[in-house]
């Protein structure tokens, strides 16, 4: 029932996913670990968007669904495209995990990986939005 709501959110565009509220706290968690790496090298925080989040939850149930992990979703989709069928039109990267099963560790796994390093410090982005599915975790950023 889940794909089938998501692949009708993917369809027709979407502003937000409904989530339950545990999955909220556990977003908000990985917000503020990543944040808390930011301010230790005096970059601003990330600001949430939730149309950042809408394009978050697209990827992360297709690969959480699929068991896929691949920053390339159904088609040939990035997060550019993502972001823009959930209304925000400068989606520039994200991040993945897969199969990981606390945001702490996600977090502390993102940061010794250059790329998501870098992504995750960097101080042209001021929003993100970030959803898990399945264990499967996907943090969109954008200017």
């Amino acid at each position: 029932m889940k794909a089938f709501l998501v692949l009708v959110f993917f369809l027709i565009g979407c502003t937000t996913i409904p989530s339950d509220t545990k999955n909220l706290a556990v977003r908000s968690g990985l917000v503020d670990s990543i944040n808390d790496y930011r301010y230790e090298y005096y970059f601003d925080p990330l600001i949430v968007s939730k149309r950042l989040e809408c394009a978050a939850a697209l990827h992360a149930s297709y690969i959480g669904s699929y068991k896929y992990c691949s920053h390339i979703g159904r088609g040939g989709t990035d997060e550019e495209y993502r972001g823009e069928k959930c209304g925000f039109l400068n989606a520039q990267d994200q991040v993945i995990a897969c199969n990981v099963k606390y945001a702490d560790t996600v977090v502390d796994e993102w940061m010794v990986q250059l790329s998501s390093r870098v992504t995750l410090l960097s101080p042209v982005y001021s929003q993100i939005g970030c959803a898990m599915y399945n264990y499967y975790w996907v943090c969109v950023l954008a200017y």
